[in-house]
């Protein structure tokens, strides 16, 4: 889970989400009551008496299946608001975290193996979506005049 205070504003972005689990993060108080009558079930689960949903708010919530994910569309928006393709990361640098991570002692948070996997993703998943996102961004950003049409 990323709570971060974007540049140059006053907002606060809260990213993670996965099912059945949904808002148990920070930043999901800005949902909170949706959560509460659409997941009745969870709203008592695990907690004496609030249940598992955050109570705290962000201005900007997004949501996303692995926080990770997320996290990479927002550095994609950002690097579209910069101008700066190089704040998105390759997909070599996707698949070498994960390995890193394996090397840590870090554990898939899908399954809990010391597998290169994140939320249950394996890392050459996540490393296309890595080169999705960096794609967007170039082709936004190349000049006009270099598109053939």
């Amino acid at each position: 889970m990323l709570t971060a205070c974007l540049p140059h504003t006053r907002h606060w972005v809260a990213l993670q989400c996965r099912s059945p689990t949904a808002g148990n993060e920070i930043g999901f108080g800005k949902i909170y009551q949706q959560l509460v009558t659409r997941l009745s079930d969870y709203a008592l689960m695990d907690k004496a008496d609030g249940g598992i949903f955050s109570v705290v708010p962000a201005d900007v919530l997004v949501i996303a299946s692995s926080s990770n994910l997320g996290a990479y569309g927002v550095v994609a928006a950002l690097a579209l608001l910069r101008n700066d393709v190089t704040l998105c990361h390759t997909p070599e640098e996707e698949i070498a975290l994960h390995h890193v991570g394996v090397g840590l002692g870090l554990s898939d948070g899908g399954g809990g193996g010391a597998i290169p996997w994140c939320d249950g993703i394996p890392a050459e998943a996540s490393a296309a979506m890595v080169l999705l996102m960096r794609n967007i961004v170039e082709r936004t950003l190349e000049d006009p005049s270099a598109r053939p049409f």
